[in-house]
């Protein structure tokens, strides 16, 4: 039944034209990185200006398509009333949620895969081409990204009853997340003792599956640096083993409590469309 559930949701991915339009903006994007900033990726080691640039467009663009592509997704099968049919069958409903978030995975992975190997071969070929330690760091950074946030947007489906409501709640959640988190921690620090202030850094970074891929990355490229000697503490303490260990945790947090709400509503009923 699993593979039957995953198989048919590929399918609705594959012929979506929301992923059609979404992969040709990644690839467009991640393409003109390589060809007008790749070059000053090689001038020196490290996290720079370009891994920055690059780095903010992917925490930009992939919530926003992950968001709406498996928010929309859900609540349009909701809407038409194919997810009340299927779960009127004697199916599991734990294996739907897993089959959605997997489909929702792999479709972006598609993506990814796909606007990677272009902007690869298009840097290789201009002689602007990432280093490939890094381009393959990115690609990874950008799938754990992908793995965090997928169960959140199939409960945004799962908690909206139309299209209009999940696209809605996904640009919400995202302009949220990407957009106004940060101003408002950066508020809320300047309240903050600084006893306290590594501890609520780190909260907050791990509230955030953002901001999570974000920290990684500067850390994993040694990038500490560039936030400045006043977060010198703050990123020592996340490079040593107890703050690593709080973000993993976290981590695997934002993979299972979304996984786990999307198959309480379900299973309570929250499966029909307005």
């Amino acid at each position: 039944m699993f593979a039957a559930f995953y198989a048919n949701d590929m399918k609705q991915y594959t012929r979506n034209q929301w992923m059609i339009w979404f992969g040709i903006l990644f690839t467009l994007v991640s393409t003109s990185f390589i060809l007008f900033g790749g070059a000053d990726a090689n001038t020196y080691d490290g996290f720079n200006t370009t891994m920055a640039s690059l780095l903010n467009v992917n925490l930009f663009l992939l919530p926003l398509i992950l968001f709406v592509m498996g928010a929309v997704s859900v609540a349009a099968e909701k809407e038409e009333g194919l997810f009340t049919l299927v779960v009127s069958y004697p199916v599991s409903y734990l294996q739907l949620v897993v089959a959605k978030v997997l489909s929702l995975i792999t479709a972006m992975l598609l993506i990814l895969f796909f606007s990677y190997g272009v902007a690869a071969i298009v840097g290789f070929f201009t002689g602007t081409a990432l280093a490939p330690d890094t381009l393959i760091l990115f690609l990874f950074l950008s799938v754990l990204l992908v793995l965090l946030l997928a169960p959140l947007a199939i409960l945004m489906g799962v908690c909206t009853s139309t299209k209009f409501q999940a696209m809605a709640l996904a640009l919400g959640i995202w302009a949220f997340f990407v957009l106004l988190y940060e101003f408002l921690f950066m508020g809320l620090i300047t309240v903050v003792p600084p006893l306290w202030l590594t501890v609520f850094l780190t909260l907050a970074v791990a509230f955030n599956p953002v901001e999570l891929i974000r920290v990684a990355t500067i850390i994993i490229m040694d990038g500490g640096t560039s936030l400045g000697p006043s977060l010198y503490d703050f990123t020592s303490y996340l490079s040593g083993g107890f703050g690593a260990l709080i973000l993993a945790v976290f981590a695997v947090l934002w993979l299972v409590l979304p996984t786990a709400a999307c198959y309480i509503l379900i299973r309570g009923g929250k499966t029909h469309g307005s």
